[in-house]
């Protein structure tokens, strides 16, 4: 009925909504955002009744819906609100046109947003905060001025000063996309009407115009005493006369200057940074304390130039001695800031600089603070200060750091133990391999986990304390890290007289704890005593299971071995650790075994390997295909995911006739995700797809990334990539300037990477919408050919958009991070010593971008790692992935404007 008869579904519908509420429950938005969108225009009028009645998050939900149904008509509705008598009515007006563009309404806008400057709370409900008029009004009369230039411009001509808002006024005019005709017809009037109090905006204006007429106004504001207004005026001064900008940088309240740092001083310091440099280095040593202009990098401490941090290493050891020689209970003084912008500077030279103090006073003097700060103690963090304090003791690579250390690892409680021995595993020395073998005896229980005692076995691993990490095999037997026995990691031709007597012990009792041991340092005349072992232990006991995992890192390929671990397959305990085993010996027998486990019970890993590695391929290839439908674990995308993007050619092809599993692909790809959903479900699925259907497949792939309301968007930028690398660049580079999720941008950056973009770059700065230079500024610090680039960021800081200066800026700061991050990757690559390596890796980590599941870690990373152990390995990607995982839970907390 509703279908057919339009005018019986206005009567009734909206009864037909309210009625449907309810049923809906906590679920209510799935209506408004999803089931009332797909009625079309036809539902606006009902939409617009709701968005009336509703209050807080659901009237701003169905505010969205209505701007989706009711298109262009969105301001006939936002009239009917602007006219009412009740002002509250009027402020949900001011709502919608905060959304789509009235200039039609805009003297309405005006008389409303004068009004509710004056009396905001005629418009607010009882409870709202005074703040919460302009921010629902300015975007509604900003984005009907925008339309309206002309408009602007006669209203300030005519204004009154003392009864309107002038400076609102100018705000618009900044907010201009082309606003310089604007300006220039209104900068008289604005000069003439508006007091000191609005200062602010008229530098804002001046410095987005470069008005250079201006320039001796703005000098006269970049003073002490104008607070708020010296900044700005600074930052618009550097984009009309730089060098005068940065001799005057002293003149502004230095504490007022740190807190404007990322915009103001950035700004001067992009536009002439030698000369910058050299008035801070002359400036620093004429105050009492130079740390006021070494703060000011604290966002950007590789940038410190080495004199200058050479001064500001000596004040904070004066600050150190005085905190030291103060009474502890008296003491208020803390050096949070300036010890973390020193342990942020990460260049080579100024780790050099660090390094300097070696065996110095000031090296004794911060040992002597992180001691009276003294170890973490319970869950909750106690000492700002300490980690910053710690990571310059560590590159000083001093004796003090680790003196501090194993001073902690004696006091602390469980969790400042556990801090500590993550420090410790960076230059530990012989004291630390006593005070952590202790810890391996300790019955103490973390949640009734041997957190302490797996760290110290990890450490003691890590330094090549064989005999030592070998206690915790005797002592917590199969409860022990699981990277430690990942592979064999001690030399194969160790030997050790601790290691016989291990052996005599085995002999008279063998016990789960000294199977493991064996395996962990023993050669291949401990094979044989583990089979005798093996065949007469339990099959599903504990010695049983060590059995199986000693062998393996013993390297016992002989079929005798095979047969007694491939018992093992059928105890569901031991599976993982058998399968493992057959796996890594690849024989005849091991393939055979593995096969006839694989009909008893399936398993991806253990189907993908025999028909990449068997003569079997054949067979599984045949069994997976007629069980596909019956298996539950088949249905997982993952699963597949690994079963078909890793299988050879031509059992892939093979695989891939089968219709029903096409069909699950195309479907998983292209539906939408509904209210449950599992990561990287649909991402598995289209990589699938593509592996027979490369055009839907990269179609999907689009679909999905224009989805912004969908999960996993950042990983479809190089789906993208690698299914039509020539047809997605132009895709993304267009995604780019409409995409609000920071995290999915980056993704797009990093895909960049791999393309030369100068060319196109420089046709999009060529643009007149500022969302399109902003983004090829943003592109141009990711690409290739980023240092071909530099020329063109350097000439995007005179563009008159402030966002498209910000982006410029932050491109130029990446590609110098890149630089210093590769110089530091080469330190580490060619020094042979673990803590000096780890040192610089640790430092690479914090500069430039870590990438994130699409991505691997950088070859260069990886380098780091030739020959180290699998368990230094194992290190060095969790500190990368918990670098990417801090670094994209923040992109992911950011909201960019449109």
């Amino acid at each position: 009925m509703l279908s057919g008869d339009h005018e019986a579904f206005s009567d009734v519908a909206l009864a037909l909504v309210r009625a449907l509420e309810p049923s809906y429950a906590h679920l209510v938005a799935d209506l408004y955002t999803r089931d009332l969108l797909s009625l079309g225009h036809r539902i606006c009028g009902t939409v617009f009744q709701l968005f009336r009645e509703h209050n807080g998050w659901a009237r701003n939900t169905i505010a969205k819906v209505l701007m989706v149904t009711a298109g262009e008509d969105v301001c006939k509705f936002v009239k009917l609100l602007l006219e009412d008598p009740d002002p509250k009515e009027q402020f949900k007006g001011l709502r919608l046109a905060g959304l789509h563009p009235c200039p039609s309404l805009i003297d309405k806008l005006w008389d409303i947003h004068k009004c509710g400057m004056k009396s905001p709370f005629l418009f607010l409900e009882e409870g709202d905060q005074e703040w919460q008029f302009h921010y629902q009004s300015w975007p509604a009369f900003l984005l009907a001025s925008k339309a309206e230039p002309s408009w602007v411009i006669q209203k300030v001509l005519q204004s009154d000063k003392d009864q309107d808002p002038i400076h609102e006024l100018a705000w618009s005019i900044f907010n201009l996309d082309d606003g310089l005709i604007a300006w220039q017809q209104t900068s008289s009037t604005f000069f003439e009407k508006l007091g000191p109090d609005k200062y602010r905006v008229l530098a804002v204006c001046v410095g987005r115009f470069r008005d250079k007429e201006r320039q001796e106004w703005l000098e006269q504001q970049i003073r002490p005493d104008t607070k708020t207004v010296a900044p700005v005026a600074l930052q618009a001064l550097s984009r009309i006369h730089p060098t005068r900008a940065a001799d005057l940088v002293r003149r502004v309240d230095h504490l007022e200057l740190r807190m404007c740092k990322r915009w103001s001083f950035r700004e001067v310091w992009h536009r002439c940074p030698e000369h910058l440099n050299a008035n801070l280095l002359t400036w620093s040593k004429e105050v009492p304390d130079p740390w006021e202009f070494g703060l000011l990098f604290e966002d950007r401490a590789i940038d410190i130039p080495i004199k200058l941090l050479d001064i500001l290493l000596i004040r904070l050891e004066k600050k150190l001695l005085v905190v030291l020689h103060s009474n502890e209970k008296e003491q208020n003084t803390h050096l949070y800031p300036e010890l973390t912008i020193v342990a942020s500077a990460v260049d080579p030279s100024q780790l050099a600089l660090l390094n300097s103090r070696k065996d110095s006073s000031f090296e004794e003097s911060l040992a002597q603070y992180v001691r009276r700060i003294g170890p973490q103690v319970g869950r909750y963090n106690t000492g700002y200060e300490r980690n910053s304090a710690l990571t310059i003791l560590q590159r000083i690579n001093g004796s003090h750091f680790i003196s501090v250390i194993n001073d902690f690892l004696l006091l602390s409680d469980g969790i400042g133990r556990h801090d500590s021995l993550k420090w410790a595993c960076l230059a530990p020395d012989e004291k630390t391999f006593q005070i952590v073998s202790s810890f391996i005896g300790s019955s103490e229980l973390y949640n009734d986990f041997p957190l302490i005692q797996f760290e110290s076995m990890r450490l003691l691993a890590l330094h090549g304390q064989w005999e030592r990490a070998a206690q915790g095999f005797l002592r917590w037997e199969l409860h022990t890290p699981a990277d430690v026995t990942e592979e064999r990691i001690v030399p194969r031709d160790y030997s050790a007289p601790w290691i016989d007597e291990l052996r005599e012990s085995l002999q008279k009792e063998a016990t789960a704890g000294k199977v493991i041991a064996i395996g962990f340092a023993g050669n291949g005349s401990d094979i044989f005593v583990l089979h005798e072992i093996l065949r007469l232990a339990d099959a599903e006991g504990s010695l049983a299971h060590s059995c199986v995992i000693g062998l393996r890192l013993l390297e016992d390929d002989s079929d005798a071995g095979c047969l007694l671990v491939g018992r093992q397959l059928s105890i569901n305990g031991h599976r993982h650790s058998a399968t493992h085993y057959l796996t890594t010996i690849g024989s005849t027998l091991a393939w055979k075994l593995l096969w006839e486990d694989l009909q008893q019970s399936f398993d991806h890993i253990n189907a993908l390997n025999l028909m990449n590695l068997s003569q079997y391929a054949d067979l599984v290839v045949n069994h997976v295909s007629a069980n596909l439908q019956k298996s539950s674990r088949f249905g997982e995308d993952e699963f597949l995911r690994i079963l078909v993007r890793k299988l050879r050619s031509p059992y892939k092809e093979r695989l891939l006739e089968d219709r029903w599993l096409r069909d699950r692909f195309h479907r998983s790809a292209v539906e939408d995700e509904g209210r449950s959903w599992i990561v990287g479900s649909k991402v598995a699925a289209i990589q699938c797809l593509s592996e027979f259907d490369k055009t839907s497949a990269y179609q999907a792939t689009l679909l999905a990334l224009r989805k912004p309301e969908w999960h996993d968007r950042e990983r479809y930028p190089y789906l993208l990539y690698e299914l039509d690398p020539k047809s997605a660049i132009p895709h993304l580079l267009a995604q780019l300037v409409t995409e609000p999720g920071e995290h999915v941008r980056y993704a797009i950056g990093r895909v960049m990477s791999n393309e030369r973009l100068h060319a196109k770059l420089e046709l999009m700065l060529e643009s007149s919408a500022a969302t399109v230079r902003q983004s090829a500024c943003f592109a141009a610090g990711w690409a290739l050919d980023n240092y071909d680039c530099v020329g063109l960021l350097t000439r995007a800081l005179e563009d008159q958009n402030p966002k498209v200066i910000s982006a410029a800026m932050d491109s130029l700061d990446r590609i110098r991070d890149q630089a210093v991050r590769e110089r530091l990757i080469e330190v580490a690559i060619a020094t042979p010593d673990i803590s000096l390596k780890w040192t610089y890796l640790q430092a690479a980590s914090e500069l430039g971008d870590p990438g994130d599941v699409g991505r691997p870690i950088p070859q260069r990373v990886s380098q780091v790692c030739d020959g180290l152990t699998s368990l230094h390995r194992s290190r060095i990607n969790k500190l990368m992935q918990d670098r990417r995982k801090k670094v994209l839970d923040e992109l992911k907390k950011v909201k960019r404007d449109d």
